[in-house]
């Protein structure tokens, strides 16, 4: 079962922080990577109202959520994706 239910047509406010809060965020490098595979996996049609803030030490997403196991899955497609490429 997932950590996080999502339902459909609705607008959520995500944050995500980093292992301990640590800034891996913090170079420009790691904020490309984070920012390259946001843009891969949620720009489509049905990701209506995405935005997204990098931090050094977290991340926030602002997002209508149409297919909440979609987002679910883009979501760690994303987060996952990027630890292993920035760690």
């Amino acid at each position: 079962m997932a950590r996080y239910q999502y339902f459909p047509d609705v607008v959520y406010f995500v944050t995500c922080s980093t292992i301990n809060h640590r800034p891996l965020l913090k170079s420009n490098e790691a904020k490309n990577v984070l920012d390259q595979l946001l843009r891969r996996n949620f720009d489509h049609p049905d990701d209506k109202h995405f935005t997204y803030s990098i931090l050094d030490n977290h991340v926030h997403f602002i997002c209508y959520v149409r297919n909440p196991q979609k987002f679910s899955e883009q979501l760690q497609t994303v987060l996952g994706g990027s630890a292993f490429a920035i760690i």
